[in-house]
């Protein structure tokens, strides 16, 4: 697992800076080695250490709300500046990068509820929510956390923690 924690990373992978808006980006990549198939069933993150918080990962959609570009304010510049022509044009450009935008957050989402067989390898991203309360004063990101990856193998659950930060 890899947590997405700098500035530079988040926009590398996200076009923008998810930390500000208190979302932590983490990078799973999951192997089977082994030689049944098993199968990731949840994946939440643990903050802090004294008053332990779980949280559970955001969906694509979620996500999506967070990063999907707003029409009105582009459209309205665009309305003026352009004698009420590129208003429209600028609704259209604003609609096509969210369908994009849309499909790359799909498509780096880590299939939770997936089978890996055996010697099978899947990766990609699961989003978290940092509630206000779990932020320090200085707005870094909390230390403690951990993810905790419930995975099924032959019929029993096997429950992982991984410390991230």
């Amino acid at each position: 697992a890899l947590p997405i924690t700098s500035e530079a990373d988040s926009k590398k992978y996200f076009d923008e800076n998810i930390i500000d808006k208190r979302v932590l980006a983490v990078y799973v990549d999951v192997s089977n080695s082994t030689t049944s198939s098993i199968k990731l069933i949840s994946l939440n993150l643990k903050v802090g250490q004294k008053e332990e918080v779980v949280i559970a990962s955001m969906t694509a959609d979620e996500m999506y709300k967070i990063l999907k570009r707003e029409y009105a304010g582009k459209a309205f510049l665009w309305i003026f500046t352009t004698f009420y022509v590129g208003g429209p044009v600028s609704i259209v450009h604003t609609a096509s990068v969210n369908s994009k935008i849309k499909e790359d957050i799909k498509e780096k989402q880590f299939p939770i509820g997936k089978e890996i067989r055996p010697k099978e390898t899947f990766q990609g991203f699961v989003w978290f929510r940092i509630p206000k309360e779990a932020i320090p004063e200085n707005n870094d990101l909390p230390k403690g956390m951990a993810l905790k990856l419930i995975l099924e193998k032959e019929k029993k659950l096997i429950e992982y923690n991984l410390l991230i930060l």
